[in-house]
């Protein structure tokens, strides 16, 4: 986990203005979730959460870590209000940036 916490600092040192302060007021201690790879599909995978809600100007997105794609990528709730991981995107600030 130390590498992606790394790469997390490597990140939020490339963002700038609004988005570098919502990374930061955002982070979480990095912990492992589950989430549907399909919303039409039952197929789980297991990722590392880096950003969580906080109640002030949340996303409908989290950013997490896929360690088997070793990418950064995000989550987001489906209808039924189970988490949907869309795909590996790359690094940190790339995830953010795509949110």
């Amino acid at each position: 986990m130390k590498t992606e916490c790394t790469r997390v600092v490597k990140g939020l040192s490339r963002l700038k203005g609004p988005l570098c302060t919502w990374a930061e007021q955002h982070l979480s201690l990095p912990n492992s979730i589950e989430a549907i790879r399909d919303p039409d599909s039952t197929d789980i995978v297991t990722l590392i959460q880096m950003t969580q809600d906080t109640g002030n100007r949340d996303s409908s997105y989290l950013v997490v870590f896929d360690p088997e794609a070793d990418s950064f990528g995000l989550v987001m709730k489906v209808a039924d209000g189970r988490p949907w991981y869309l795909g590996p995107i790359g690094e940190f600030d790339e995830a953010i940036i795509n949110m």
